[in-house]
């Protein structure tokens, strides 16, 4: 935690996000297997690539506050 309520605020949405992020590819990696329906594949890829974006926008977010002091 940092003195600075907003970045404290946007570091748990990017760490909220990333878990996110972990689930979806999890859920990706799980469907692409040997069998899968090619007609599929961008309802389960698609949550990947939305999400890492959204990480990243959180990421410049908080490149944008700069990094406050920990205290």
């Amino acid at each position: 935690m940092t003195t600075n309520v907003l970045f404290d605020g946007k570091m748990q949405e990017l760490i909220a996000k990333v878990q996110e992020l972990e689930e979806v590819t999890t859920a990706f990696k799980a469907f692409v297997q040997p069998s899968f329906d090619f007609a599929d594949f961008h309802t389960h890829f698609d949550p990947v690539t939305d999400t890492a974006k959204e990480v990243h926008d959180l990421y410049h977010e908080l490149l944008h506050l700069g990094r406050p002091h920990e205290h």
